[in-house]
């Protein structure tokens, strides 16, 4: 079977990771582990034939990423639902989660806002590792709402609401000891030279800004003083260009301990900050 798939890939000229591409879509065809495939390498059937022959014209012709063909992504030790057009959970987001959880393990924030929480991912993950904590993920966005739904059910967590609202509007409860956000935050230009895979399938309003991609990132900053607890963290996946932009800003609204955190591929990602309100 993953030779039959491979040599489809092949026959359409897929251009990107056929090993990797196959093993997913054989993992999704039969519901079988890579290590069932290996040890029970059935033929295709015509039914299993013609759903990968729609499911690589989908990827191969209509760049439909294969995440969302799948269906679910793995984050966090957690299995992300994932649909059109709902932002994709990426690698570099799921990194700095893992290095926020182990440094907050001894701080252990009760109170947690994810803001344009998209899949909910982050928001799943954070109330995942602080089981005493009560997580809000908010998004703008209806659909983004019911899909993180379905993710809190699947991971059958109850320490986590999820609420539609833009930005804070809707966010009664105060204050938090801990505010994320992965906004929008790629400009323009830089979203018209995206690839069709992700241009052609992710919501644009998740993923661009205005101001040069700083737009919300700039609201945010502004606005989280009011709802973080006096020396709660605020942390924003920003783009690899704007690091001392977005730490510029935020020490010109008071935020202290101001610091950028490089991705595996050592470029700028994250920019963290406290915040004291003056007495």
């Amino acid at each position: 079977m993953i030779r039959s798939i491979e040599k489809m890939l092949k026959a359409h000229n897929y251009a990107g990771n056929c090993h990797q591409i196959t093993l997913w879509l054989a993992q999704k065809l039969t519901d079988k582990s890579y290590a069932q495939l290996l040890t029970h390498n059935d033929e295709l059937s015509l039914g299993q034939k013609r759903q990968l022959e729609q499911w690589i014209k989908e990827l191969v012709e209509e760049y439909k990423p294969i995440q969302y063909i799948i269906g679910s992504v793995p984050f966090c030790d957690l299995d992300i639902l994932v649909e059109p057009p709902i932002l994709i959970p990426r690698p570099e987001t799921e990194e700095w989660v893992v290095e926020l959880i182990s440094d907050s393990k001894n701080l252990s924030p009760l109170k947690i806002l994810d803001l344009c929480t998209g899949s909910g991912c982050i928001a799943l993950a954070l109330a995942k590792a602080f089981r005493e904590a009560r997580v809000i993920g908010s998004d703008i966005s209806e659909q983004a709402i019911a899909l993180a739904q379905k993710n809190k059910d699947k991971a059958q967590l109850e320490n986590i609401t999820f609420i539609e609202s833009n930005l804070f509007e809707k966010i009664t409860a105060r204050k938090f000891d801990l505010i994320v956000s992965n906004p929008p935050y790629i400009s323009e230009d830089e979203w018209r030279g995206l690839d069709p895979s992700v241009r052609e399938w992710e919501d644009k309003c998740a993923l661009s800004a205005l101001d040069e991609g700083l737009f919300l990132i700039k609201k945010i900053i502004n606005e989280v003083p009011n709802f973080l607890n006096d020396g709660g963290q605020l942390v924003l996946e920003i783009d690899r260009l704007q690091g001392e932009a977005v730490c510029t800003f935020m020490k010109s609204c008071g935020y202290t301990d101001v610091k950028i955190k490089k991705d595996f591929s050592r470029l700028d990602r994250v920019v963290t900050g406290r915040y004291v309100s003056v007495k």
